[in-house]
């Protein structure tokens, strides 16, 4: 896309696309644009298996000179440097017998030097090193050392373009520090460019501003806080990214440019099903007594939030799937696509969008699937298949199938599942509400778990969703929606708040008593029953 609006808008040939970052760079200096993916500036850990006893022998040795190679135990070094410690003592490429060592890792959030000790190296003689490994360690040194960054620095760009710059959002992430990097001089234009500014909460267009104004948001909310305590501040950090938008940010709606239908949005109620519910009562069972336990022994809520992420997450995986095995979710999709020809489905677990898809073949229906791990080329195939009518159903994950596909052809959107991020699900449902929708009204559809004799993880995760949403609303002066009716309320965490909805003041004092006993009972239906 940018490469044809590139050469549409200036009429210029002389576009350099880096596609990785190894790439031979000759005729960059020439070129009047790059066009370059996040990945390719970021500098990724490595690894590197020794293939005998004298390569890893003699890679020990120069790590060491160069002070990469440390071995200190980890309970020796405080805190933070733990991690560090116990990363920096796997590097020793230990041979294990048979011919088997460990790996060398490599890491440049550890050592940014790293990378220029492997692509500096020099073949040692006599050592019996071949030039296949020598090659491999100076590719590697090169990618450690952002080699590609460095040279797009060294073009000196007039000004850069940062497409879907929610990207950048986590300010300690590879990719953001990459992108900092390059639109830090002052004397250098920068454009971010995304559709969804906030995706979460507000903290996340504070990076954008840091990233163009440093320390703008900080000094501004420290002078509009009220108070000292935490949710003065947030509201402070609130209000000045919000102040900031208004002076640096060119905001068009789709309302404003684009004449599309209205979204119509229905909330659907499933009764989850089959052994996928047992499984999730089991897993709801487990997180109640562990924030009990949690209460009991004075974990703070942060503390609360991590020790139950894994069982949230097997949680809402199992419920999802108890949604699809109830056949009246399939009946739902069957029946949209009967009347209609075509429909958008999307779920979060890679398990549930399996199910989904094998369910809804044996009804006989066409289907193309785009999830993490479908490679670009297969998404754009599935892209055209939809489009051109060659399959009935397009299922995709909410995040991988959330951005950059164009599938109006349907005017119909059902969510199996709920994503945390209420972006994401803007996102996801815009895939089909885009240039080119005749239709004269856009249905999303979002299905949520019908379970008034237990706790229901998709009550709580749409609640808050709504209420984060109110927030960004708030900050960005818009009215979007998600499902339901709209809640009034402040932003905080979707994990945060659905483990507060959990435990009641009731049911916190309940489970904190009875988690210190080992809970034995089993039901008494045999599994195949406890539906």
């Amino acid at each position: 896309m940018w490469d044809r609006e590139i050469r549409g808008w200036s009429g210029t040939d002389r576009i350099f696309h880096v596609e990785e970052s190894l790439q031979d760079l000759t005729d960059l200096p020439d070129a009047g644009w790059a066009i370059v993916t996040y990945d390719v500036l970021t500098a990724r850990a490595g690894k590197f298996t020794p293939p005998d006893t004298a390569t890893a022998s003699w890679l020990r040795t120069k790590l060491r000179e160069a002070g990469h190679y440390q071995v200190r135990a980890a309970a020796e070094m405080p805190g933070k440097e733990k991690k560090s410690a116990s990363q920096l003592a796997a590097e020793e490429g230990r041979d294990e017998g048979d011919g088997k060592f460990t790996p060398f890792h490599f890491d440049a959030r550890i050592n940014p030097e790293i990378g220029n000790v492997l692509r500096n190296l020099l073949m040692p003689a006599g050592r019996g090193i071949s030039s296949q490994t020598m090659t491999l360690l100076h590719r590697m040194g090169r990618r450690l050392s952002s080699e590609m960054l460095h040279a797009l620095m060294a073009w000196e760009p007039d000004v850069v373009f940062a497409d879907e710059a929610h990207r950048i959002k986590n300010r300690d992430a590879g990719r953001t520090r990459a992108v900092r990097t390059l639109i830090e001089d002052c004397s250098r234009g920068a454009v971010l460019l995304t559709g969804t500014p906030l995706r979460n909460h507000g903290g996340e267009g504070a990076s954008l501003i840091e990233a163009i104004l440093p320390g703008a948001r900080d000094r501004l909310a420290g002078a509009l806080a009220q108070g000292h305590r935490r949710s003065d501040r947030n509201a402070a950090q609130d209000a000045a990214v919000a102040e900031i938008f208004k002076t640096i940010m060119v905001r068009r709606l789709k309302a404003d440019v684009l004449d599309l239908p209205d979204k119509i949005r229905q909330w659907v109620e499933i009764a989850p099903q089959g052994e996928a519910l047992w499984h999730y009562d089991e897993v709801m069972e487990q997180i109640l007594q562990t924030v009990g336990r949690e209460i009991a022994g004075g974990t703070t809520s942060g503390g609360i939030a991590k020790a139950i992420m894994g069982l949230l997450s097997s949680a809402r995986k199992w419920l999802g799937l108890a949604k699809v095995a109830n056949p009246a979710t399939v009946d739902l999709i069957d029946d949209v696509v009967e009347a209609k020809g075509a429909c958008l489905v999307f779920a979060h677990h890679r398990g549930v969008i399996a199910e989904l898809e094998k369910q809804l073949r044996r009804r006989g229906r066409s289907v193309v699937t785009v999830h993490g791990e479908t490679p670009d080329r297969e998404r754009a195939g599935a892209e055209q298949m939809f489009q051109k009518g060659k399959a009935e159903i397009f299922l995709g994950s909410i995040n991988a199938a959330g951005e950059a596909l164009t599938l109006h052809r349907a005017d119909t959107c059902v969510f199996v599942e709920l994503d945390w991020v209420p972006a994401a699900m803007h996102q996801a449902e815009d895939r089909g509400h885009r240039a080119g929708q005749m239709a004269k009204g856009y249905h999303i559809i979002s299905l949520l778990a019908h379970m008034p004799d237990r706790q229901n993880l998709d009550e709580y995760v749409a609640k808050v969703l709504i209420e984060k949403l109110a927030n960004i609303n708030t900050i960005l002066d818009e009215k979007a929606g998600i499902v339901g009716r709209r809640i009034e309320g402040t932003d905080a965490s979707v994990r945060s708040r659905v483990i507060a909805a959990l435990m009641s003041e009731a049911q916190r004092s309940e489970v904190a008593k009875n988690a210190q006993v080992a809970v034995t009972r089993k039901r008494a239906l045999p599994r195949s029953k406890k539906q």
